[in-house]
């Protein structure tokens, strides 16, 4: 295998819309987080607009990846400032101006050198609270 770090890397460029998805997802790639589940780039495409348009100026950094037979896992930290609306599972999520760091991890299946499945976990909660849509958990 091997080239894990490699496909979270420009996942993570694809994900801030500046890579190809085609390039690193297979045709019937399945892809779930917390907010969509999706199958085929069509469908990701369109999830992942939401996204770009949301969060603009986005970046991600990918930290630690570790690889066995075809899966991997990594663990990622999303940043962006949210200036378009954002649509989740409860609606569209008006622009807010506040920017958030995201840390999270993803689970990727590699077929044919492309991923066929992702799994990515994310605090929401979190990303929540940073754009003001709900309070922070009470403190000990």
């Amino acid at each position: 295998m091997g080239n894990a770090r490699e496909l979270l890397d420009t996942f993570g460029k694809a994900i801030t819309g500046s890579g190809d998805l085609e390039r690193i997802f297979t045709t019937d790639a399945e892809f779930h987080d917390s907010m969509s589940h999706t199958t085929g780039i069509p469908d990701l495409e369109r999830y992942l607009e939401s996204w770009w348009k949301a969060f603009p100026d986005a970046s991600i950094s990918i930290g630690k990846v570790v690889e066995s037979g075809d899966q991997a896992v990594g663990e990622m930290t999303y940043r962006g400032t949210q200036t378009g609306p954002l649509v989740g599972p409860a609606g569209e999520i008006p622009p807010t101006g506040k920017s958030v760091e995201l840390r999270g991890a993803a689970w990727i299946t590699i077929k044919d050198g492309k991923i066929a499945r992702f799994d990515g976990y994310y605090d929401t909660m979190s990303m929540m609270v940073q754009l003001g849509l709900m309070p922070a958990p009470a403190t000990a």
